[in-house]
């Protein structure tokens, strides 16, 4: 898969990485590698994160520290928004399959 992140197209590779390791970015070569044993969503938002901090310099003016916290709010608040859009989608959806009427085929 290939993301675009400020401009720049980054690769996301899915494979098995070191133990404990669920995630990784190379912001130099432009791959985003995800373990294969690890909540790929969370995972990638987290490294898309990184890449963007990196592709606006703010890793130049951060502590690695720092830019933990941001990355991990950050795809924490993302994860959110998608879970509460894929709810109401669901539920919406729910409720448009409930008010079609039942319709049976006439045997004649």
């Amino acid at each position: 898969m290939k993301l675009p992140i400020k401009g720049r197209t980054y690769k996301v590779i899915v494979d098995t990485l070191s133990p404990g390791i669920a995630g990784l970015c190379d912001p130099i070569n432009k791959v985003i590698y995800i373990d294969s044993e690890v909540n790929l969503m969370d995972t990638l938002l987290h490294e898309i994160g990184h890449a963007y901090i990196h592709e606006v310099a703010l890793d130049q003016v951060m502590t690695p520290e720092i830019q933990e916290i941001v990355v991990e709010n950050f795809a924490q608040v993302l994860t959110d928004l998608f879970d509460i859009k894929l709810k109401k989608a669901y539920l919406k959806k729910k409720k448009k399959r409930a008010k079609k009427p039942c319709t049976t085929p006439s045997i004649s």
